[in-house]
């Protein structure tokens, strides 16, 4: 049989080694499961209500996510329950499943209607949780305070303190809780500086340790006037990061402009390192999110505000930082369209095992781009590129409609993202929250603190 001048594909496919057939399968086979997993996927999308023995329609306040062991979510906020002439927003914490069914909800009732909510909880040894944010309690003035409860994995309350460091809460203090091996936690949040006035409050940052029982082993103040912390992480080399804001006044001029600052703590409190970071005023930043990377560094991801007082539109702003706090990269992301001052905003920036970083917040295009005018919540995933970072892929949907503030990354890859401020077409004047679960989202990198916990 006459074989032609050139071996057909067929023939060199015959001809290779059984050995290199199965390598070029497992490459082939390797490259389609990338294809099938390079962009998250949009798989299911919920309302999630408030309980029918505050209201019918209660309005729901959320201001967090985290997973709760592999089936189960925690939501975190507040419920209102409207009295005559009167606000009743009672902290409450719900659990769902992965499927956004309620499996239990518990409401921290209010005294004298006193009311608050829940920003933040830690999961403790043995499934009990600790829970912090805010309350407010009228009787017989106005009085503010940070809230930190314990409760069991049920909701009952096994004991609930008030810490305010000497001072009023600041009126945007949003508390961070970390728990420690001890059963004990480390509190960041704003107190008022001892300059404010009924008309001009002061904010301060403060850290406050307590132990199991609740009871304060200590609490400190730091920064200066004009200053806040918002998050609150371990590293693994036993020390700690904080991230929120101070203002400063450009020279010049007689306006505050808010600026990133970082701190690096000690276990017992003590500074290890205070900077702070972005572009010189008037360009104003804010830290959304704050995450340990791998090479013992942090990511930091917000948004920026360039010439403050201008009200120009935000922009997208992703930093990652070495061990010593250097800038390794720094990506700003200008939108390709605005919606008034609102272009793009990063509201979580989370560092993946393949080295890239997921990203959610908004991000804004031309209208004739997105299937609807409601379409304004942005997911992508950006990979380090030199000095900054670019997007591997992207997704725009329709969420909350105030954007999708809230997320949660599960180590398979499973994603939930959560809102408020949506109304029900169904129910009028309604406010409830929106669940929106992504299959495919990454895997999430996991700091190595099993060889080293947070120490007390």
């Amino acid at each position: 049989m006459a074989f032609p001048k050139y071996p057909t594909r067929r023939l060199l496919l015959r001809e290779l080694p059984r050995a290199m057939k199965k390598l070029l399968l497992c490459v082939l086979l390797l490259l389609l499961g990338q294809q099938v997993r390079a962009q998250a996927v949009q798989i299911l999308q919920r309302t999630i209500v408030g309980p029918k023995g505050l209201m019918q329609t209660a309005p729901i306040d959320f201001r967090n996510i985290q997973q709760l062991g592999p089936n189960r979510l925690l939501l975190l906020g507040s419920a209102y329950a409207i009295a005559p002439n009167l606000r009743n927003e009672s902290p409450m914490f719900w659990v769902i499943n992965r499927q956004g069914d309620t499996v239990r909800t518990a409401v921290l009732r209010r005294p004298n209607n006193d009311f608050g909510r829940y920003d933040d909880a830690a999961v403790l040894p043995g499934g009990d949780l600790l829970l912090a944010g805010r309350g407010y309690s009228r009787s017989p003035t106005t009085v503010e305070y940070n809230l930190l409860v314990r409760t069991d994995s049920l909701g009952s309350v096994r004991w609930e303190r008030h810490l305010n460091a000497g001072g009023l809460i600041n009126d945007f203090s949003t508390p961070s809780v970390l728990a420690l091996a001890d059963g004990g936690a480390l509190l960041a949040y704003g107190v008022q500086h001892p300059l404010s006035t009924p008309t001009s409050r002061i904010a301060q940052a403060a850290v406050a340790r307590v132990d199991s029982t609740g009871a304060v082993v200590w609490q400190r103040v730091y920064g200066r006037p004009y200053s806040n912390f918002y998050h609150l992480v371990a590293q693994a080399n036993g020390s700690y990061a904080l991230a929120g804001y101070q203002d400063v006044v450009p020279a010049g001029t007689q306006r505050l402009v808010r600026h990133a600052w970082l701190m690096h703590l000690q276990a017992n409190g003590d500074t290890i390192r205070s900077q702070r970071f972005g572009a010189p005023p008037p360009d104003a930043e804010y830290i959304n999110d704050l995450h340990p990377t791998p090479n013992g560094g942090l990511l930091l991801g917000g948004a920026v505000l360039p010439q403050f007082y201008a009200r120009q539109p935000s922009q997208g702003w992703l930093l990652q930082l070495d061990s010593l706090g250097q800038t390794q990269w720094e990506q700003r992301v200008v939108a390709a369209a605005v919606s008034g001052n609102k272009g793009a905003d990063f509201f979580h920036a989370a560092p993946l095992a393949t080295g890239d970083v997921l990203v959610g917040g908004i991000n804004f295009v031309p209208s004739s781009l997105l299937p609807n005018s409601a379409t304004v919540d942005y997911l992508a995933a950006y990979r380090p590129q030199g000095a900054g970072a670019g997007p591997v892929w992207e997704v725009r949907y329709t969420g909350a409609g105030n954007g999708d503030q809230y997320q949660t990354l599960g180590p398979d890859g499973t994603l939930f993202r959560l809102g408020d401020r949506y109304a029900d077409p169904q129910v009028p004047a309604s406010n409830f929250g929106r669940l929106t679960r992504f299959a495919n989202a990454g895997t999430p990198y996991a700091p190595a603190y099993c060889q080293r916990p947070p120490v007390a």
